[in-house]
């Protein structure tokens, strides 16, 4: 009898961690600003990671100077822009309705997919995309189409959860074929050190006080640490070692896990409470990934 794979019940403690990361995040963008928060998020991340990357330089090939500047770059949609979408829009939405719309990423990979490296889509793939719509609207809207307009807060920080799994998606898209070339410690480090320097020029441009930092106390520094070192560095590297030894597809689908657990999680310590609506949409969402995930015959 074949033993359960150790690598299947690490994943799920992957997707708990990531799951954590959305009632943690609302809790402390009450009081700072989602910018600085973004910012320390990943300043604290590239610091365990830096021995891993030169630790993995000795072992791979040199990476070009322009291979760097491109991923430098990729930085900006997948560090930078995805931790300033994804903080404010939990600061104005909820942690629940974030976790959902965040983790509709496999929907906007395969509506940009055939756009940037020319993959081919399938029509079960595509109708998984129109149903994902579908559920993300109703989410945003909370099923009601009348309510939209930008000065609702709750409705722009849902529009902001899109943005980033948009820009997430795209990160990911493009990052495929470093990976594959360098492995994936190293364009880690590189795009997440890349976005860690655009954040810290948005915080001088938005001329974001460094004395706030003193006004943060001891259980938020925790909670800081937590989504830094526990929830951004540590789950990074057991996600990418595990894609490595269970591979892609099956890796990548216990992500349908993440708002599953946000969800809980922020029911039990933020007392969030979901209507019949949300939970509508996020099963359009979670059917229409699933479409995806199974592509069928084209």
């Amino acid at each position: 009898m074949k033993k359960p794979n150790i690598w299947y019940i690490i994943l799920v403690l992957v997707m708990l961690i990531w799951g954590s990361f959305f009632p943690v995040s609302k809790l402390i963008v009450t009081d700072i600003s989602p910018l600085l928060m973004a910012f320390l998020r990943y300043f604290l991340a590239i610091i365990p990671l830096f021995p891993l990357f030169l630790f993995e330089k000795k072992r791979r090939e040199r990476v070009s100077l322009k291979d760097t500047g491109m991923m430098v770059l990729l930085g900006l949609a997948g560090i930078t822009a995805f931790s300033i979408f994804i903080f404010y829009g939990i600061q104005l939405s909820s942690s629940t309705t974030s976790s959902i719309l965040v983790n509709s990423q496999p929907i906007f990979a395969t509506l940009l997919s055939p756009l940037l490296i020319q993959e081919r889509v399938t029509r079960r793939q595509i109708l998984g995309v129109v149903l994902g719509l579908f559920g993300m609207a109703w989410v945003v809207t909370g099923g009601d189409f009348t309510v939209f307009s930008m000065s609702n807060r709750f409705i722009l920080g849902n529009l902001l959860g899109i943005c980033g799994a948009a820009s997430i998606s795209i990160f990911y898209i493009l990052l495929k074929q470093y990976v594959v070339r360098y492995g994936s410690i190293i364009p880690t480090f590189i795009t997440m050190a890349g976005g860690t320097g655009f954040l810290f020029l948005a915080l001088i441009i938005a001329k974001v006080p460094f004395s706030s930092l003193m006004t943060i106390n001891g259980r938020q520094w925790l909670m800081i640490l937590y989504l830094s070192i526990v929830a951004t560095s540590f789950v990074y590297v057991l996600f990418n070692r595990a894609i490595d030894t269970v591979g892609v597809i099956k890796s990548t689908g216990f992500k349908f896990l993440i708002p599953v657990f946000a969800v809980i999680l922020s029911i039990l310590f933020l007392g969030e409470r979901a209507g019949s609506s949300l939970y509508l949409g996020f099963a359009a969402v979670i059917v229409s990934i699933l479409f995806i995930q199974v592509p069928g015959k084209k």
